[in-house]
């Protein structure tokens, strides 16, 4: 009979979430790259969450005018489409070379490819067809109902790039 008390465990694997490749000898470095995460992940996501979930729906509660309130919420969800653009690019640069996690990088991609989605293919048809009518949209008309669906899509994405980023933020990568 073999003893295995005192046989060595392996070593632990790195957390699920992402964990920090380190950097011999250049603590500033890493310490540095994990705050440039932060911030621009907190940015990116809590930009989205204001956005839409408190700016967004105050316009329209406050403003009379329903067309200057969608105006100006397109406006703010258009700044933080280019906003998401960037993250995007610096997440993934972070996540590739320095927090080698794969379903980050997986998840960063799908979120940047829902906010270029959203800004080149839904939110151009949604202002096509807002700048064909010469007044506001008319209910039960065409241009109505296509305006309605194309806005729920972009709703949709929306909701998941929000999700997706709330993933992202609740699941920090270790410092280990």
């Amino acid at each position: 009979m073999s003893n295995n008390r005192h046989r060595r465990s392996p070593s632990p694997k790195p957390p699920s979430h992402g964990h920090i490749q380190s950097l011999p000898g250049n603590f500033s470095l890493e310490w540095f790259v994990v705050g440039l995460h932060n911030i621009v992940l907190v940015f990116w996501v809590g930009g989205l969450w204001v956005a839409g979930y408190i700016v967004a729906p105050s316009l329209f509660s406050q403003l009379d005018d329903r067309q200057l309130a969608g105006t100006l919420a397109g406006n703010i969800f258009m700044l933080m489409g280019w906003v998401g653009i960037v993250a995007t690019l610096i997440l993934l640069a972070i996540y590739s070379l320095v927090i080698h996690s794969r379903w980050r990088v997986i998840v960063t991609l799908l979120m940047g490819l829902l906010v270029a989605v959203n800004m080149f293919v839904v939110t151009p048809e949604l202002a096509a067809i807002r700048d064909s009518v010469t007044s506001a949209l008319v209910a039960g008309s065409d241009e109505y109902r296509r305006f309605g669906y194309l806005h729920g899509i972009s709703s949709g994405i929306f909701l998941l790039i929000s999700l997706l980023g709330l993933l992202l933020v609740v699941r920090m990568p270790d410092r280990s």
